[in-house]
């Protein structure tokens, strides 16, 4: 997210920027601080993984399918098997959005540290927060002009109430406001030192619950979640951040590359069924209940055992089959990886397409009398969808004329510096 949820070119080390997007979600091709090998530091550099981009985009598509289709209908409007599997599925999202930007952070952002850009490199992620908090206030207006009243929307924005729809943008905002504080002090610990700090978060997180944070439930809500309030609480989703950020750094220091991809990708896959099949053999006498639950947000927030497993376990599942892929990826899979290297933007103009456009222009509003069908609202995920790439296909080619306008400009400037000191040397003979 769309930290959302971001391009990035290959440096040298010594040569390393920031990217013009420095929160990492376009691309991961990226270049490593030296490893330390046998006492001689030795520069590598991680290729591409087109998967990352690929597993991001999944995320995003199902966020627009939960979006378009509840932005249209009430639950009552579904048919059964609009509930399962359709709906239920969707619930993956969000967790597989959080583990992957964590995935990220690991890669690409936590190298830096270790370089002598990183100062401006946390003040670019700062100014990323406060661009991801900006969007949140925007998208709240979006959704709540037309539907709720002046002093509800007021609630929303003071933090007070909270909105259904973009909510995860505000846990993405508070979680990337304290990344440039965490990178460097996660980098000075041994790896495996950060599993256990994102476990101990979790527990220190469940501990918390308990606890009724004076009587202000806002506060809770955010921090822990509270039953009632629509809302990712930073001890509670931030875990999976500190996990996709652990396997981001076990990605990034390892020697072998490829070689630890594949591993990554079977212990995903893994880990994934395991969490699921644990779901389903510790409710089997009542799954039908347990998933349309899920399906219909019950247990979401704060989460439930059932929902944990469900949504975390189908989440590492498809970011370890996404992990599988090697160099480019299949012409099948282009959309989502392009929906992935734009997570932001998509994620933005999808609430608005759907509320200002789907909702407001084209008049499909939900009334008690539903004006599409449950399939004429799956075929309007696809528009929704195939508007979304567009976007995030005209954003991509503005970025790569802005980085070849810089190029150029660069270039000029160097050949101007060398005809000048040609021209003193000429000038000093």
């Amino acid at each position: 997210m769309p930290l959302d949820c971001f391009g990035i070119n290959r440096y040298d080390y010594e040569m390393w920027k920031p990217g013009p997007d420095p929160t990492g979600e376009t691309t991961l091709e990226v270049a490593v601080s030296p490893a330390q090998v046998g006492g001689q530091a030795k520069k590598k550099s991680i290729p591409r993984i087109a998967g990352i981009d690929i597993a991001r985009g999944i995320a995003i598509y199902l966020m627009i399918q939960s979006h378009t289709v509840k932005g249209l209908l009430y639950f009552r409007d579904m048919p059964d098997w609009g509930i399962w599997p359709m709906h239920t599925l969707t619930k993956i999202s969000s967790s597989l959005f959080v583990i992957v930007y964590g995935v990220t952070l690991g890669i690409i952002f936590l190298p830096r540290t270790l370089t002598g850009r990183w100062k401006a490199t946390a003040r670019h992620l700062w100014w990323r927060t406060l661009v991801v908090i900006f969007w949140y206030k925007v998208l709240i207006l979006v959704q709540t002009l037309q539907t709720r009243p002046p002093d509800v929307i007021i609630d929303m924005l003071l933090y007070k109430k909270f909105p259904d729809f973009v909510e995860i943008l505000n846990f993405y905002g508070w979680i990337m406001l304290g990344i440039p504080l965490l990178l460097p002090l996660w980098r000075k610990l041994p790896i495996w030192a950060g599993l256990a700090i994102a476990v101990s978060l979790a527990l220190l997180g469940k501990l918390l619950s308990y606890w009724d944070f004076g009587g202000v439930a806002q506060i809770k809500a955010m921090v822990v979640e509270q039953k009632g309030y629509f809302c990712y609480g930073i001890l509670t989703r931030g875990p999976m951040v500190l996990f996709g950020l652990f396997l981001g750094d076990l990605l990034g220091r390892a020697l072998d590359f490829h070689k630890r991809r594949k591993q990554l990708a079977i212990g995903c896959v893994g880990v994934g069924l395991f969490m699921l099949l644990l779901m389903f053999s510790a409710y089997h006498a009542n799954i039908g209940k347990v998933v349309v639950d899920m399906a219909r947000n019950i247990g979401k927030h704060p989460p439930q055992i059932y929902f944990v497993l469900f949504s975390t376990g189908g989440a590492l599942f498809v970011l370890g089959l996404c992990l599988f892929i090697q160099g480019r990826s299949p012409w099948y899979l282009k959309p989502f990886e392009i929906l992935g290297r734009e997570s932001l933007v998509t994620f933005n103009f999808h609430i608005c397409f759907i509320f200002l456009g789907l909702r407001w222009l084209c008049g499909l509003k939900r009334f008690k009398t539903p004006e599409v069908t449950y399939g004429q609202a799956l075929l309007l995920v696809l528009v929704t969808t195939a508007a979304c790439i567009g976007v995030a296909m005209l954003n991509t080619a503005r970025k790569k004329r802005k980085r070849a306008r810089k190029q150029t400009e660069t270039a000029r400037l160097k050949a101007e510096r060398k005809t000048e000191q040609n021209l003193m040397k000429e000038f000093d003979r």
